[in-house]
Parts: C-alpha cells; sequence; structure tokens
C-alpha cells in the first residue's frame, strides 16, 4: 500500500523502500522460521521498523514535507515493550531518540521548500519561524511518544517482574530441563536413568522432640535451616532435591549431567563420579547440621544411606504434579538409612564398588544385614580417613544376626583417572 502510494504521487524513491522491506521481511520469515530462530525474526523485524519510515522521510525531504512519516518508527520501541523485554525496549527506545534528534538536526541544517517563506520572520530568540516550527514538531511528538512508551515500559517491567518470579517457582519445584519440556506442551515425562545414585537422611531423635519442643522453634528455626543448608549443597553439586517427607530428605544425584562430565565420560565412570558426589554430599550435610545443632543447641543426628543403579524419573499426573523417582534402587536406599546408624553413612555394596577407590575415605564392611525386601546384603559405612570413632561400631543393631569385617582404607592412588574425578567432584 505505502508502495503505491508514494509511486501515484510520483516518488519512485520512496515507493522503493517499502518495497524492499516486504521482500527483507518475507525472505526473513521463510528462512529463520525454518530454522526455528523466531528470536532472530523478531529482531530482524524491530529494525525494518525502525528504519523504514526514517528512509521514507529522507527521501520526500524531511519532517513536514513527508508528514512526519518517522513517527511510525515508535513501533518499533513499542512493540519491544510489549513483545520482549524491558530491558531490550529500553535500548530500542534509546536508538529510536537518538535517530529523531538526528532527524531534527538534519531538518535544521538542511535547506528544505517550506523553510524559505519564514526565512525572513526571525523570532525574538533569533531562530528562523521554520526551524522553530520543525522544533516544536519533533518536540510534541518525542513527548506524546515518550509518555505512551513509559506507560508500556511500566507494564512491561511488571510482566518481566511477574515472569521471572513464576520461572523462579517452577525451577524450585521441578528440575530446569522438566520445566521446559512442561512449558514446551509435554504432558507426560517418563525417563531412564542407569547410573544414578540415591540418597536419602533423616533427623534421629527429631519425632520424639517435636513432642517436647516448640514447634515453631523446632519447625520455624532448625528443620528449616537444616533443610536450606542441605539445598544449598545440592544445588552447588547440581544434585536434584526430590522431595521431604517429615525430617526426611531424598535427593538424587545423576538424573541431570553436566555438559562436561556428558563430554568426557565413558562408560562406568559417569556413575562412579555421581556416586562420589553423593558421598561428599552426605559427608557435608552431617557437617551442616552440626553448624545448626551448634546454633540452636540441639543435639540432633542424621542418619544417611545410600545406593546406587538405575531408576525410572518423571513427571505425571496434570493437577499438582512433582518430579520424582520410581525404582528398585529407590527402595534399596530407602532401606539402607533405615537400617544405618546415627551420624553414619550407611552404603550398599553397589555404591561402594563405586567409590572403594577413593584414598581420603574409610570403609567399615556391616557384613551381611537382613534388609527387608531383598533378603541378605553385603553393606558398609563410609567415612573421611581422620574419623576415627569405631566405637560406634558397635552400637549397630540388625534385624538378623551381622558381622563386622573390620576397617578398610583404601591406598593412596596416583591413577590419572581418579586425580580428574576428584578434581571435578571439587
Amino acid at each position: 500500500i505505502w508502495a503505491g502510494m508514494y509511486a501515484a504521487l510520483g516518488e519512485p524513491i520512496a515507493a522503493l523502500f517499502p518495497t524492499v522491506y516486504s521482500v527483507l521481511m518475507a525472505l526473513c520469515f521463510v528462512c529463520l522460521t525454518a530454522e526455528g530462530r523466531y528470536h532472530h525474526i523478531v529482531f530482524v523485524q524491530l529494525l525494518l521498523i525502525l528504519l523504514l519510515p526514517v528512509c521514507l522521510q529522507l527521501s520526500v525531504g524531511g519532517i513536514v514535507r513527508g508528514g512526519a512519516v518517522m513517527i511510525w518508527s515508535f513501533l518499533c520501541p513499542l512493540g519491544a515493550a510489549l513483545f520482549c523485554s524491558s530491558r531490550t525496549a529500553k535500548r530500542w527506545f534509546g536508538v529510536y531518540v537518538v535517530m529523531m534528534v538526528g532527524a531534527l538536526l538534519h531538518e535544521l541544517c538542511s535547506i528544505c521548500p517550506f523553510r524559505t517563506s519564514y526565512h525572513a520572520r526571525p523570532v525574538p530568540l533569533g531562530v528562523p519561524l521554520g526551524n522553530l516550527e520543525v522544533g516544536m514538531f519533533i518536540m510534541n511528538i518525542c513527548g506524546a511518544m515518550t509518555i505512551t512508551f513509559l506507560g508500556a515500559l511500566f507494564f512491561s517491567i511488571k510482566l518481566d517482574e511477574e515472569f521471572h518470579r513464576s520461572e523462579e517457582l517452577l525451577n524450585n519445584i521441578l528440575p530446569r530441563s522438566i520445566a521446559k519440556r512442561l512449558k514446551g506442551g509435554e504432558n507426560h515425562i517418563v525417563e531412564n536413568f542407569e547410573a544414578v545414585t540415591i540418597l536419602f537422611a533423616d533427623l534421629v531423635g527429631f519425632t520424639k522432640a517435636s513432642s517436647e519442643l516448640n514447634a515453631n522453634f523446632l519447625i520455624g528455626l532448625v528443620l528449616r535451616d537444616v533443610f536450606i543448608a542441605w539445598d544449598a549443597l545440592c544445588e552447588k553439586r547440581s544434585i536434584e532435591k526430590i522431595k521431604t517427607i517429615g525430617d526426611a530428605y531424598m535427593c538424587v544425584g545423576g538424573l541431570e549431567a553436566t555438559t562436561e562430565s556428558k563430554s568426557v565420560l565413558k562408560g562406568g565412570r559417569e556413575g562412579r563420579i555421581v556416586a562420589h558426589e553423593m558421598v561428599v554430599l552426605g559427608l557435608e550435610m552431617k557437617q551442616a547440621l552440626d553448624r545448626v545443632n551448634r546454633k540452636y543447641g540441639t543435639t540432633f543426628e542424621v542418619r544417611i544411606g545410600l545406593h546406587s543403579g538405575p531408576c525410572i524419573a518423571g513427571v505425571i499426573g496434570v493437577k499438582k504434579f512433582a518430579y520424582d523417582v520410581w525404582g528398585d534402587a529407590v527402595n534399596t536406599a530407602s532401606r539402607m538409612e533405615s537400617h544405618g546408624i546415627p551420624g553414619e553413612i550407611h552404603i550398599s555394596s553397589d555404591t561402594y564398588n563405586k567409590i572403594k577407590h577413593l584414598s581420603y575415605l574409610c570403609f567399615m564392611c556391616c557384613g551381611e544385614i537382613h534388609v527387608k525386601g531383598k533378603g541378605l546384603m553385603v553393606t558398609y559405612l563410609a567415612r573421611r580417613r581422620e574419623e576415627t570413632r569405631d566405637e560406634s561400631i558397635s552400637n549397630l543393631a540388625y534385624e538378623s544376626s551381622s558381622h563386622l569385617d573390620g576397617l578398610a582404607c583404601p591406598a593412596s592412588s596416583d591413577d590419572e583417572e581418579d586425580a580428574y574425578e576428584m578434581q571435578l567432584v571439587k
């Protein structure tokens, strides 16, 4: 329409710009849509909307003669405020203001036909009346457009704040990759993982304390600080917290391997590093609980159980959905926790086989114990080498007759892979 209008008015150069705009937009839409680069489509659209009116205005001889066609460029920052972020909108508006000022300077410095009739009519300030009219023209346009833009920007900022708040809330409930897939339209997400390590932790004596201590103190302070500290540790090591049930805590390592680990880990080595991460997490969780105990003068201990193996993870349902894991590995990890002792990390033989080479850890074999639903299993207690609390081993009380085979501390290893694994976990 614009091209035909300017052509009919005898402005072939001005008619060329809308034609070029239409061709460029069609090519951009076809090429970028095929590649799924929608953000680039928006950028090109905003850029062309900004430049087209400016080029038209210059081609027809200025602001007044061109009917202030440059006002259409304001759709660029306005569209950015509505369809992009507030930060992007501010940048486009800055470019728009610079171009408006440039158009004013160009108008004042150029010899335009409409200025000649006013040149001999000075005003008290010594500015030719034609120039004053152009300046008022620009001032009125910029003033109205600025007020409109600020209103749109205000709502854009509020929309950004609410968007980021909802995104953060969703990412606190679900893993980022799962949240992204749900927003993409997937309803049921179920995945198989072959090398995860599952950790269960339970505060010993918490149930009894809940009937003796003030609930606001016990839940609102002690348990809150414990879980906040454990959440921070999981986030630091990219370990997925699954849920809390009362004073019990469950998390899983290996559900989201980092880009670096995926590129360098082969075979079972990924499972070894995940198990290593989870044991280190268990040790750090004990330290975090000690700090909370010192802060509030409590004496809680934590019982931790670990097991490594395959599991199924995903989201099912359409209302109040949650990310969860299923499988025999989950049940076994839970049994490791319930059959453990306070202050210790109780691990299955599957986890032990993945971390037994670590020289800074010592392991106490608990022999064969009867695990509900699993039968007899050989399990271990994992500690740092410097811990020497062997007297606690005598307090083990299992459901069946078990024996202790003694303390095993792996010798220091100079193996290059083990050294890399230690560095990656740190």
